[in-house]
């Protein structure tokens, strides 16, 4: 054999297995299924696709895919958020992953093209629940050519945005009666927030007990609770409106000097409250 002919098969033999004409840039399946889901409020898909595979793309033009997140009521509507991705190769041998996000600032108060029927639900851990608008999207990784294999359409996924705005109007307090003995819980609150936030709710004033500040406002469990706030509210001129006098009696009993007072409930309308405790000096008879 010629020393030409030799080197030329040397070449050849130490070839990386990609770069053959025979196997060339085949698609091989992960292993790991395309996904679409919801983390904290923020969707997300991922495709992941191997090393190998990438490099031997090396030559192909674009390397880019773009993933467009689209409303899964109004597919032909303008994407909400789109962005390219660049498909790299690695030294690795684990997958890589192509992941892209969508977060709520990127939905939550767009303007959208109809008006479909909300979907509303109460959202979030206890003491932090409010009502949400569920807004349905899709994911669409668009790639074509030697990039086909990752072209993927989503099924719809679910983002939560607040649906009740952010006025939180009004307050809910405990405050001395006309009389300068009593105590009177006074409420009133923003109309258009209440009827939102009102959904699923309940609201209740929890009330501790003691002989200090210190001692009520770091106390557990409350010495009474005044439930079912929520079905007392009415609506009166420009707002909701409560005023509801404590039981004076089952207080003085306790023979207390202090007081502490918190809402608390369940649902957005919790949130009326302002959150904390109010410490009150109680004088009694």
């Amino acid at each position: 054999m010629r020393a030409r002919e030799v080197i030329l098969l040397a070449l050849l033999l130490a070839a990386p297995a990609f770069a053959r004409a025979d196997d060339a840039c085949v698609w091989k399946d992960s292993g790991k299924p395309s996904r679409v889901l919801v983390n904290d409020r923020v969707a997300i898909v991922r495709e992941y696709y191997s090393p190998t595979w990438a490099a031997c793309l090396a030559s192909a033009a674009p390397r880019d895919v773009e993933v467009q997140w689209l409303l899964a009521a109004d597919p032909d509507a303008s994407p909400l958020h789109s962005e390219k991705i660049h498909i790299r190769a690695s030294q690795d041998d684990g997958l890589i992953k192509l992941e892209s996000r969508l977060f709520p600032g990127q939905v939550c108060g767009k303007p959208r093209p109809d008006k479909p029927q909300r979907k509303l639900a109460v959202a979030g851990p206890p003491g932090g629940e409010e009502v949400v608008e569920l807004v349905s999207v899709r994911a669409h990784v668009k790639a074509a050519g030697a990039l086909s294999p990752l072209e993927y359409m989503s099924p719809p996924v679910d983002i939560p945005c607040p649906a009740c705005g952010s006025n939180r109007g009004g307050d809910i307090s405990v405050v001395v009666a006309d009389n300068e003995r009593d105590l009177v819980i006074e409420a009133k609150l923003d109309p258009e927030w209440f009827e939102c936030a009102r959904r699923d709710a309940t609201l209740s004033l929890l009330a501790f007990a003691g002989d200090s500040e210190r001692a009520v406002s770091t106390a557990i469990q409350p010495d009474l609770v005044v439930a079912d706030l929520e079905k007392e509210l009415v609506r009166k001129g420009d707002g909701y409106v409560l005023r509801k006098p404590l039981p004076m009696g089952r207080i003085c009993s306790k023979k207390a000097r202090f007081w502490a007072f918190e809402v608390w409930g369940r649902g957005e309308l919790m949130h009326a409250g302002g959150g904390g405790r109010e410490v009150r000096e109680v004088r009694c008879p």
